[in-house]
């Protein structure tokens, strides 16, 4: 029989253990050098 699961308040994001660095969203990186490639429709830039 499976161990019952404990509760967590927020689910683990099943892709974080494969991807940490790229499934999170960059505004972070906003402040940082980093740009993006800039597309039509970009919700961050405004």
């Amino acid at each position: 029989m499976a161990a019952k699961k404990k509760p967590r308040s927020k689910p683990r994001n099943p892709v974080a253990r494969h991807a940490p660095r790229f499934n999170k969203p960059a505004r972070h990186r906003l402040r940082t050098g980093y740009r993006r490639k800039p597309r039509d429709n970009d919700p961050l830039s405004e």
